[in-house]
């Protein structure tokens, strides 16, 4: 199949319907029962032991699609027939959502103005939404929030999660908006925290983390030489951590506070040419994925 370009982009396959995952859940619950989203500490973990297990999702079963399953009360007249190709109509449909379940891949991209930027800049570049991946190998699910903070990460995920399939590959870019002058162990904290969750709630998913980039929207980090300083600090030692978790650490080395042409005026976000490179670096590693034709 060619990949799609453009401004028309593929409509994303129906969920398969799969069934919550009880431990991914727990997890997150757990983080909201204790109030500290991300860090889960002791009053973390007992909520989570607290938390009921979630039912999986059922479909419906062969007494609810025709009340009839044997057809014993029908005749060989057109009622029969009619509900004999119902029956067979929703097994065709089941088959269909198993294959789709076992074959169709989704990646994820999800975080804050920078992936807004770029989703907007993908959709008027050449390979489109999809960045050149054919939909037969995986559909590109884009997901960018103005101003998204870390701690909203587990939140938004939950929130796909219930509203689409697992996916295959998941990159986040967050954390600038969340950046201060003067301490971001806090932030730290709060990253090691929730990827170790994702890790451990998506096991067969690629994690993927996008390295901090110099923009922010913060007056108390006006100065792009402080910004890069704290934004240098930070990737150097989630770099070192994704490495111990086995989670992707992507960095964006070609997007500098000094080339300046990168950004929006204020800094706040990336400007076209940014996004370019933003999205050149995506394309990067998912090639190493081997999911371009």
């Amino acid at each position: 199949m060619a990949a799609v370009g453009g401004r028309e982009s593929p409509k994303p396959p129906d969920p398969p319907g799969e069934a919550p995952k009880p431990a991914f859940l727990k997890a997150l619950e757990a983080v909201v029962a204790a109030g500290k989203r991300g860090l889960l500490g002791p009053a973390a973990l007992a909520a989570a032991a607290k938390v009921p297990e979630l039912s999986p999702r059922h479909s419906r079963s062969g007494s609810e699609e025709g009340n009839n399953p044997e057809g014993s009360q029908e005749g060989p007249g057109p009622g029969s027939l009619k509900v004999e190709r119902k029956k067979k109509k929703k097994q065709f449909k089941a088959a269909m959502a198993m294959y789709v379940k076992g074959s169709q891949k989704e990646i994820w991209i999800c975080g804050n103005s920078v992936v807004l930027a770029s989703e907007k800049r993908a959709e008027n570049n050449l390979h489109g939404l999809q960045l050149g991946i054919p939909v037969s190998k995986a559909y590109v699910y884009w997901h960018g929030r103005f101003a998204m903070k870390w701690e909203d990460l587990l939140l938004v995920l939950n929130y796909l999660y219930h509203k689409r399939c697992s996916p295959s590959i998941l990159i986040i870019h967050l954390g600038e908006d969340d950046l201060l002058s003067n301490d971001n162990l806090s932030l730290l904290m709060s990253m090691k925290n929730d990827l170790d969750i994702l890790r451990k709630a998506f096991p067969d998913t690629v994690i993927i983390l996008s390295s901090l980039l110099p923009i922010c929207s913060s007056k108390t980090l006006e100065k792009s030489e402080h910004v890069e300083k704290v934004v240098k600090d930070i990737n150097t030692r989630m770099a070192d951590y994704c490495n111990k978790i086995k989670v992707h650490f992507m960095s964006h080395s070609s997007i500098t506070s000094d080339k300046t042409h990168l950004f929006s005026p204020n800094f706040s976000t990336l400007s076209d040419a940014g996004a370019n490179l933003f999205i050149a670096d995506v394309q990067a590693v998912l090639r190493f994925y081997k999911l371009f034709a």
